[in-house]
């Protein structure tokens, strides 16, 4: 299973969502009632459309949790990736990051996606990966 992604069907926190520039913005399919996996899933971004961001920019995934849709709390997992000296582009389908869910994650999941770039470009996809 090394190298693939199994993912249930058109199951989205984020699909063909426009990275935000310079600030941050949740994921355009809400709320996911799939955190009570136990430890089985994680988070995959991925871009959608060809993703740029320039030198010495970062782009984050922050994910919260709550018991009843409503209230949410931050997970103490997080996800940034700063650029070097020269910017980056992530072509269509390439993997930006995985980040874990924790075993005792709440129902339900919702992420947030940031960047400090105000030149930030392309969409991205975030889906669970379920972990054989």
């Amino acid at each position: 299973m090394y190298g693939h992604t199994l993912r249930v069907h058109d199951e989205y926190l984020a699909k063909n969502q426009a990275v935000p520039k310079n600030t941050e913005s949740v994921g355009n399919q809400g709320v996911s009632k799939n955190a009570s996996a136990l430890g089985s899933a994680e988070i995959m971004m991925s871009a959608a459309q060809n993703v740029v961001l320039n030198a010495n920019k970062s782009i984050s995934i922050r994910v919260e949790d709550s018991a009843d849709g409503i209230s949410f709390t931050a997970l103490p997992v997080s996800f940034k990736r700063t650029m070097g000296a020269s910017s980056r582009t992530w072509n269509i389908g390439e993997e930006i990051a995985r980040l874990p869910i924790p075993s005792d994650a709440r129902t339900y999941i919702k992420v947030f996606i940031s960047t400090d770039d105000t030149a930030a470009t392309g969409n991205v996809d975030i889906a669970f990966n379920y972990l054989p």
